[in-house]
């Protein structure tokens, strides 16, 4: 019976050291990909600015042809 006990808890400590490990896993995973989504958000809005630059220059320089 004691035995029994034994190997319960040492199972029990198993898939406890399992999950959390697991876990941890999966947060690092979470933590990367969302980096990865802010980085790509910010390298999007740098081309949204850049070409809104460009969109202004292209405007100021057809108004001045205009006049």
């Amino acid at each position: 019976m004691k035995i029994l006990k034994v190997s319960v808890m040492l199972l029990c400590l198993a898939l406890f050291v399992v999950f959390g490990t697991g876990c941890t896993e999966q947060k690092k995973k979470s933590k990367e990909t969302g980096e990865a989504i802010s980085d790509a958000v910010k390298n999007a809005e740098k081309n949204i600015n850049g070409a809104v630059l460009k969109m202004q220059d292209k405007a100021d320089q057809l108004e001045k042809v205009d006049k």
